[in-house]
């Protein structure tokens, strides 16, 4: 991708080059949940939410943001070509200029003054909760050539996953685990927040709650109390042959009460043991 294609990963987010960490935070949640796919059946959300997605994954690591701020300066009227290259090393000046691995391995080839070894070449994957969980596959295109690779279940943030390419250039694929806008990861368990109206806490029942294999039905006990903790065996992340649990905390949902209707529960709770 050419500097002048580059995304502008604060205009996507709505805020300025200088917002501090807990400011691109908030605007990634904020933005994060109003376009989350689960809440938008318009067909235009999934690209604004895969957008969101993808500015938060720069931002949100310092390397990634430096690199990124520094191509938005070469965009704004200075060498972004440079800028994309790196360092101005040779080798990767010949690749690109010749553009494709095609031609990266050609220059080895023919190379009669520097000895013969292997090229890495780094792309950043950002992944969803839900993809790490039970593992999935990814494509990516690298100078305009497709590549296919598996990411298996499990992984954690910054994990690297290598491919080779070709004899002479590896692909080195970093991962980038995005905050999820329900679910909290906890080693290969998951915590998430469900609320609960007060009629089923009182009589039992069931909700329909997100996991992160889709819409399941929890089952709450007669009488449960806010705070408590509901296990799902199975509802988590993959690790090998395990997967390991997910826990939803109750949350009770209080109704809007008249006054008739305060006057009315507060008699029964002093004529009770409570």
């Amino acid at each position: 991708m050419s500097a002048k294609n580059k995304m502008n990963a604060y205009d996507v987010l709505g805020i300025n080059p200088a917002a501090t960490e807990e400011e691109i935070k908030k605007a990634y949640r904020k933005l994060a949940l109003k376009y989350h796919p689960d809440r938008n059946q318009d067909g235009v959300s999934d690209g604004k939410f895969k957008k969101i997605n993808e500015a938060w994954s720069i931002l949100s690591d310092k390397n990634k943001r430096h690199d990124h701020d520094r191509e938005l300066h070469y965009q704004n009227g200075n060498s972004g070509w440079q800028s994309m290259r790196g360092s101005g090393d040779p080798i990767f000046e010949h690749f690109f200029r010749n553009g494709g691995f095609g031609g990266f391995e050609e220059f080895f080839q023919n190379a009669t003054d520097r000895q013969r070894h292997k090229s890495r070449v780094r792309v950043d994957i950002p992944l969803t909760l839900e993809e790490v969980a039970t593992g999935c596959q990814k494509d990516v295109r690298v100078n305009g050539r497709d590549i296919s690779f598996n990411v298996p279940a499990g992984v954690r943030n910054h994990d690297v996953l290598t491919v080779q390419i070709s004899d002479f250039v590896v692909l080195e694929i970093y991962l980038n685990i995005l905050p999820h806008v329900s679910f909290t990861r906890r080693g290969f368990d998951v915590e998430a927040i469900v609320g609960v109206p007060l009629d089923i806490a009182l009589y039992g029942g069931e909700v329909e709650v997100a996991s992160l294999r889709g819409q399941i039905s929890l089952k709450i006990p007669q009488g449960i109390s806010s705070h408590s903790r509901l296990r799902v065996r199975g509802g988590g992340i993959q690790n090998g042959r395990n997967i390991g649990n997910c826990y939803y905390e109750v949350k009770i949902s209080i109704p809007t009460l008249n006054n008739s209707q305060r006057k009315k529960i507060l008699k029964i709770l002093d004529q009770s043991d409570l």
